[in-house]
């Protein structure tokens, strides 16, 4: 089957947009290279990775173009068959793999069936529990308690990286916060 050069332009123009939306969402998450400190886990926690395209889709893609050719009882791919193919790839995508939380196309929701974010949720809390138990043996309300300080520690980083990044007022001698 031969792909025509208008073709292979559009499956890739189509597929680094797929890219570049996972991209913009990562950087608009990005932490501040200047964030030092315990607190940096909590950012962390803050940044989400989004993955939206894979070579998989690219070669769902390629797949989707050559069979839409085929059915046309063609032997050559068209850019009209890629656009068809891109447009059914985001569709698919759009479906299934949007996060209903962000809004954002994860890829992971599709090959695990939990978001990213999720993934690093547990991942968190899995690590707030093995740290408090370390000293032993714990009761739930000591080890809720335990997360609750950790979970408090955070937030006073995620509260100092907002108001200096002019979202939010904290008044730190009042412990009062506000909308910038």
């Amino acid at each position: 089957m031969e792909i025509q050069e208008e073709a292979i332009v559009s499956i890739q123009a189509s597929y680094v947009a797929m890219r570049e939306k996972g991209r913009e969402t990562n950087q608009r998450r990005a932490p501040n290279p200047g964030f030092r400190g315990g607190r940096k886990n909590a950012f962390e926690a803050l940044q989400q990775t989004h993955v939206s395209a894979t070579v998989r889709q690219l070669e769902s893609m390629i797949r989707l173009a050559e069979g839409r050719a085929r059915l046309r009882l063609s032997d050559r791919v068209t850019r009209e068959d890629a656009e068809e193919a891109s447009r059914l790839i985001n569709s698919a995508l759009k479906t299934t793999a949007t996060n209903r939380h962000t809004g954002q196309i994860d890829v992971d929701l599709l090959f695990s069936g939990t978001t990213a974010e999720r993934r690093r949720e547990i991942t968190d809390m899995s690590s707030m529990v093995l740290n408090a138990l370390r000293d032993g043996t714990l009761s739930h309300t000591e080890l809720s308690s335990r997360i609750d300080e950790a979970i408090v520690g955070q937030l006073d980083g995620v509260l100092e990286e907002l108001d200096q990044k002019g979202m939010v007022n904290y008044d730190r001698t009042n412990m009062t916060i506000s909308k910038a």
